[in-house]
């Protein structure tokens, strides 16, 4: 279950753009991570969805997957969407061009979701590609210039063992409770209004 009512760590202006940070709700955020009995999502809304209410085109989602039991949770609540037929979904999976099949627990869940994925595109209404990347600037890259191709992105807060190489991003991470790949997507320099979802499954006690 996802937590119904999220509250934005940021604050945007009409246009966008980012007008003040409230670093209470930001301490509330990272205490309902820590601490919520059910899966839980943080969404930066830049208000994209709003503008589109009244107008009959798709609303377009794109998911990241890197891997991990976030990342799997994600992808879990984005299905719950495909029945809406405004909605076009599209996973798009990170892959390192460094990666070596691996063979723990979390690998095998992840591969197991994925070949399931590709295996019914044509009839489960996700799309699937992939984007092959090296190093923190190359992510960092893909990451901007998909950004303009949706009005959400949902993706997991952790990438667990599946975690690319993010040198040069962690350094620089401004909003820890959104995740590397959740940072970098609420921006204030990524001149999208792409609005950010980013989930967390339920923490095991």
């Amino acid at each position: 279950m996802i937590w119904p009512r999220i509250e934005n760590c940021k604050k945007w202006t009409i246009d966008g753009a980012f007008e003040s940070d409230d670093e209470a709700i930001r301490r509330l955020n990272e205490l309902l991570l820590k601490n919520s009995p059910c899966s839980i999502g943080i969404l930066v809304d830049r208000g994209q969805f709003s503008r589109r209410g009244t107008r009959k085109s798709n609303i377009e989602v794109g998911v990241i997957f890197i891997g991990g039991k976030d990342d799997r949770e994600a992808l879990s609540l984005v299905k719950r969407m495909k029945h809406n037929p405004r909605i076009k979904i599209t996973l798009i999976r990170i892959v390192s061009d460094r990666e070596t099949e691996m063979t723990n627990w979390e690998y095998i869940l992840d591969h197991e979701v994925l070949e399931d994925l590709r295996k019914t595109e044509a009839t489960n209404c996700i799309a699937y590609t992939e984007r092959f990347v090296n190093g923190g600037p190359e992510v960092a890259t893909t990451i901007r210039l998909l950004s303009k191709d949706f009005d959400l992105m949902v993706v997991g807060k952790d990438h667990g063992m599946a975690t690319p190489d993010f040198s040069g991003l962690k350094e620089w991470i401004e909003l820890p409770e959104l995740g590397v790949i959740g940072d970098l997507l609420a921006a204030t320099d990524l001149n999208s209004r792409v609005s950010v979802l980013v989930v967390q499954q339920q923490q095991q006690t």
